[in-house]
């Protein structure tokens, strides 16, 4: 009966039309659903998400593989929050401020591309360059701050 209802199940899945979507849970108060993937890949610390045109990937940032060279701990919230706001650049050492001028200009931020929006006591904060079709944002929660990167189409971001 085992082996026969295992045949079954395989049958089943072979030649239904089934729909997918997932759910990442981040922390007991985020989580986010994405439709069904091509493939999810683990590479490293990064989870990626690859679909037939775009894909995501998705980490936690960890404050001492920001910069190879340097440990970001204790000020890595505030460093790539000043990717976005110049007010927040100011207030860094002069040393890590120029670190986070030369990272805007590499990922290409300007005020125009910048998105922020809150869910509850989080803050979301990203950017979409449309040269590079690539877009990312960064989630800031109390204990942590998670990274995903969009490779597409902005109708993607």
């Amino acid at each position: 009966m085992k082996k026969t209802s295992g045949i079954l199940f395989v049958f089943a899945l072979m030649f239904s039309s089934v729909c997918f979507s997932g759910t990442l849970v981040l922390s007991y108060k985020l989580q986010v659903d994405y439709p069904e993937p091509l493939l999810i890949s683990l590479s490293g610390e990064s989870l990626i998400f690859k679909y037939k045109d775009w894909s995501f990937l998705y980490d936690t940032v960890n404050p001492k593989t920001i910069y190879q060279s340097v440990d970001l701990t204790g000020v890595e919230k505030k460093f790539i929050r000043s990717f976005f706001d110049t007010k927040i650049r100011s207030q860094l050492p002069e040393w890590l401020a120029a670190l986070s001028k030369e990272q805007v200009k590499v990922f290409g931020i300007t005020p125009a591309n910048i998105k922020k929006t809150k869910v509850g006591p989080i803050d979301i904060i990203g950017y979409y360059d449309e040269k590079d079709r690539s877009g990312h944002f960064y989630v800031f929660e109390e204990l942590a701050t998670r990274h995903f990167a969009i490779y597409g189409t902005k109708n993607n971001f």
